[in-house]
C-alpha cells in the first residue's frame, strides 16, 4: 500500500509538473503577446509624438510566420498590399517629411505564399525579348555602377532628416517656386499694392512670357510648366514691400536653386544555378528564357492586375554537364544537392546557369497614385526606390529557390536550384544624364552621354554641344560658335600652311624645268658654234688663221667630251699655225730652183701641196673624232 501510495504521489507530482510547464508556456505566450502589443502601442505613441497621424492599423497584419503556418509554403511580402499602404500614408500625411518618416519605420505587414513549384509549358505566356537589349554590366569608366546597400542607407538617413525643398525636380513636371523660402514671412493683404516682385534667372536674365511666369497670387511665386533639362538654373527673387511690423520700406533678395533630375535605371543582377536529370538540350534553355520570367514576375512583383513592380529577363543561359563543373564549386553544390535533389545523379545530368536581370520600374510611374505624386518630391521617390529594392531582394531570394518543372518532348523534367551568387544593385542613367548623389542629373554643355552611362563624356575635337542633357555632339560648321572658334582657327592655319607648301613645291618644279631648258638651249648653241673647218673654205692663209682664233674664243665647255674635243682641236690648230709660220718665213723658191747635190730634188710647189694635204688629213681626223 505504501508503494502504491508512493507511485500515486509520483504520478500526481509529474502531472503537477506537466501542468506547471503548460502554465509556464501559456504565460510565456501571453507575455509575448503583451510584449508585441506594447511594442505596437509604443510605435503608435512614437508616431503620435512625432506629430504623425497613424494611417495604418499595425494590428491588422498577416505575418510571415502566420502565412507559412497556415499554407505550409514559403511566404514573401505582398507588394500589392504594400502599394495600398504607401498610398494611405501619403494621403493622410500632412507633409512630405512626416510621410517619409512613416515609411522609414514601416515593415511589410502582409505576406503571400509562393507556389510549390513553377511549371513551364509552351502553353504559357512567353516573355517578349528586345532585339536591341543592352545589358547593364558594371563599367569602371562611363558605364553603369554597382551601388552598395550601405550607400543607400546613408542616403535614406540623410533624406529623412531634411526638410521639404524643391532642389530636385523631375523632368516634365510643373513647378511653383515661392519667393520666400519659408512661411515665416507673411505680408498683409492690405499692403499688397505696395509689394513688388522681380524674378531673374541665370546671369541676371529677366523672366519673359512663356513657360516661366510670375503668379499674381500676392505671394510672387514663379511657375514653370513642364520643366526640362535647360531649366536647371539659379532663380533670384527681389521683393520690395512695406514691413507690416515696422512700417518701413524693405528690400530683400532670395535665391533658389533648381536641378532637373530623373530617377536612375535600377537593375538587380543575380546568377542562379539549376540541376536536372535530363541531358543538356538547347530547348530547355529556351524554355527557361521565354517562360521563367513571367512566372517570377507574377509571384514576386505583382502590384495589381496586369501590373508589376519589376520586369524580369533571363540572359545568356549556359548549359553544361557535371564533368564541366569546376572543382571550386563542386563541394558546395554537392552539399546542396544532398539536401534538395532527390534523384540519383547521372553522367549526362544537366547543370544550368541563368543570369537574371530585374528592372525596377520607377516609382513615379508605377507606384504612387497621381494625387500623391505632388506631395512626394524627388528625394521622396528615390527613398521609396531604395526601400523597395531591399524588400524586392528578400522576396526574389525566396521565390527563386522554388523548384521548376518543364514539359518537354521527352516528358516532364524537374530542375532544382543548386546555388546562387550575391545579388548586385546596378545603377545607370538615360542618355544625356549622369549619376550624382543618387539622381541622374543633366550633362553640362559640351558633354554627352549614352543610355546606361553614369558619367558625361566631353565632346570630341571639332564638335560642340550648347545644350544641357545631350545624347550626342554636333560637328563644327560655323566659326561664330564660341566652342568652335579654336577649331576654325586651327583649320585656317592648316589651310594657309598647306597652300604655302603647295606654292613652294610648284615654284621648285617650275625652276627645275626652266633650268633644264636653259641648259639644253646653251648646249644647242654650243653645237651650232663648234663647226669643223672644211679644206674648201681654207683657201687663203689669213682666213684660216682668223677662223682658228675665232673658234678658240668660245664659251667654257660644260662636259668632259667637249673639253677633250676642244683640246685636240687646239693642238691640231697649233701645228697648222707653225707650218704656216715656217712657210711664211722662207722665201718662195722659183719653179726652176733645185736643191744641192746629194739631196732629193723637191720643188716648192710640191712641199706646199703636201703641207696642205697634211692639214686636210688632220682636219678630217678631227671631224671624225667629233
Amino acid at each position: 500500500e505504501t508503494d502504491e501510495t508512493t507511485t500515486v504521489i509520483e504520478e500526481t507530482t509529474e502531472a503537477i509538473e506537466e501542468t506547471t510547464a503548460e502554465t509556464d508556456e501559456t504565460t510565456t505566450e501571453i507575455e509575448e503577446t503583451i510584449t508585441e502589443k506594447e511594442v505596437r502601442m509604443s510605435m503608435k505613441k512614437e508616431t503620435t509624438t512625432r506629430g504623425l497621424k497613424p494611417v495604418i492599423d499595425t494590428l491588422d497584419t498577416y505575418s510571415k510566420e502566420e502565412c507559412e503556418k497556415d499554407t505550409k509554403k514559403t511566404c514573401i511580402c505582398s507588394f500589392e498590399s504594400l502599394k495600398v499602404d504607401f498610398n494611405r500614408i501619403f494621403s493622410n500625411a500632412k507633409s512630405t517629411k512626416t510621410a517619409m518618416e512613416e515609411i522609414f519605420h514601416f515593415e511589410c505587414r502582409h505576406f503571400i505564399p509562393v507556389p510549390d513549384q513553377f511549371t513551364l509549358s509552351s502553353n504559357g505566356k512567353p516573355t517578349v525579348l528586345a532585339s536591341n537589349h543592352k545589358p547593364m554590366t558594371v563599367d569602371s569608366e562611363q558605364g553603369p555602377k554597382e551601388i552598395y546597400e550601405k550607400s543607400m542607407d546613408e542616403f535614406v538617413a540623410q533624406s529623412v532628416s531634411e526638410e521639404d525643398d524643391l532642389t530636385h525636380v523631375f523632368v516634365n513636371t510643373d513647378v511653383d517656386i515661392p519667393c520666400f523660402p519659408t512661411n515665416d514671412i507673411h505680408l498683409s493683404t492690405s499692403e499688397a499694392d505696395h509689394v513688388s516682385y522681380k524674378w531673374t534667372f541665370g546671369n541676371k536674365k529677366a523672366i519673359t512670357e512663356g513657360r516661366i511666369t510670375e503668379n499674381s497670387d500676392g505671394e510672387g511665386s514663379l511657375s514653370i510648366t513642364e520643366v526640362n533639362a535647360g531649366d536647371s538654373e539659379n532663380y533670384t527673387c527681389e521683393v520690395e514691400y512695406i514691413n507690416p511690423d515696422t512700417g518701413q520700406h524693405t528690400e530683400e533678395t532670395f535665391e533658389h536653386v533648381l536641378n532637373i533630375v530623373a530617377l536612375p535605371i535600377v537593375t538587380v543582377r543575380l546568377t542562379l544555378h539549376y540541376r536536372g536529370s535530363v541531358a543538356c538540350d538547347p530547348s530547355v534553355l529556351e524554355m527557361f528564357k521565354l517562360y521563367m520570367p513571367q512566372q517570377l514576375q507574377d509571384a514576386a512583383c505583382r502590384i495589381a492586375e496586369g501590373k508589376h513592380l519589376c520586369k524580369i529577363e533571363v540572359h545568356s543561359p549556359v548549359c553544361h554537364t557535371e564533368s564541366d563543373e569546376s572543382k571550386e564549386r563542386g563541394e558546395r553544390r554537392t552539399r546542396i544537392k544532398k539536401l534538395i535533389w532527390p534523384r540519383p545523379k547521372r553522367e549526362d545530368s544537366l547543370e544550368m546557369s541563368l543570369n537574371y536581370e530585374v528592372f525596377l520600374h520607377r516609382s513615379e510611374e508605377k507606384w504612387l497614385s497621381s494625387e500623391n505624386t505632388t506631395l512626394c518630391h524627388a528625394e521622396c521617390h528615390l527613398y521609396i526606390t531604395f526601400k523597395l529594392l531591399r524588400l524586392l531582394k528578400e522576396s526574389l531570394a525566396e521565390a527563386m529557390a522554388t523548384p521548376v518543372e518543364i514539359e518537354t518532348h521527352h516528358g516532364t523534367e524537374n530542375f532544382y536550384p543548386a546555388s546562387s551568387h550575391k545579388a548586385k544593385y546596378i545603377f545607370g542613367c538615360m542618355g544625356g544624364y549622369h549619376l550624382k548623389d543618387g539622381f541622374c542629373v543633366a550633362c553640362p554643355e559640351h558633354t554627352f552621354s549614352d543610355d546606361g552611362d553614369t558619367e558625361c563624356t566631353p565632346c570630341p575635337p571639332h564638335t560642340y554641344q550648347g545644350k544641357l542633357g545631350a545624347r550626342k555632339c554636333i560637328p563644327c560648321t560655323n566659326q561664330w560658335i564660341p566652342a568652335c572658334n579654336e577649331y576654325i582657327e586651327d583649320t585656317n592655319i592648316f589651310i594657309v600652311i598647306l597652300v604655302l607648301v603647295i606654292l613652294c613645291i610648284t615654284i621648285a618644279v617650275f625652276s627645275c624645268i626652266y633650268y633644264m631648258r636653259v641648259k639644253e638651249k646653251t648646249f644647242s648653241q654650243m653645237r651650232q658654234k663648234v663647226v669643223p673647218f672644211s679644206p674648201k673654205k681654207s683657201t687663203s692663209k689669213s682666213k684660216g688663221v682668223k677662223k682658228l682664233r675665232k673658234r678658240v674664243i668660245i664659251a667654257e665647255p660644260e662636259s668632259i667630251e667637249m673639253q677633250s674635243f676642244l683640246e685636240s682641236s687646239t693642238d691640231d690648230e697649233r701645228d697648222e699655225s707653225k707650218i704656216y709660220k715656217s712657210a711664211k718665213k722662207e722665201p718662195p723658191p722659183s719653179s726652176d730652183e733645185e736643191v744641192p747635190a746629194g739631196k732629193t730634188t723637191v720643188s716648192r710647189k710640191t712641199k706646199k701641196g703636201e703641207a696642205q694635204q697634211d692639214v686636210s688629213t688632220k682636219q678630217n681626223k678631227a671631224t671624225k673624232k667629233k
